[in-house]
This record gives structure tokens, sequence and C-alpha cells, in this order.
């Protein structure tokens, strides 16, 4: 069963640390090896493999 507390603080603490740019090294403990992330490029939809490294690199930018 899925602990919605939990799911709340895994949520918020990405957010707060990696997306936000002040710890994005820290996106390890927050995503899987590989994640398949749906975008829009160019008005098409694009799904893009992203790691936890790559998504360091750019975060918060």
């Amino acid at each position: 069963m899925i602990d919605s507390e939990v799911t709340r603080r895994v949520v918020g603490d990405f957010l707060r640390y990696v997306r936000s740019g002040r710890e994005p090294q820290r996106a390890a403990e927050f995503m899987a090896p590989t994640v398949r992330a749906h975008q829009m490029q160019s008005e098409d939809l694009a799904t893009v493999e992203r790691t936890p490294d790559g998504y360091a690199s750019t975060s918060g930018r």
C-alpha cells in the first residue's frame, strides 16, 4: 500500500532540493536509474530518457 505522507515528503524534498537547483546532486536519491519524461518539443509530444546525473546537470535552469 502507498503511504501518502511518505509520497508527499519524497516529492516535496525532490522539488525543494533537486528541482530548485539547491542540491541537484541529490537527484539519485529520488529517481530511478532511468526515467522516461514526456515533453512537448515544437508542438510534438516526445519521450526522452533522463538519468539522475543528467537531471542534476540541468536542474534549476
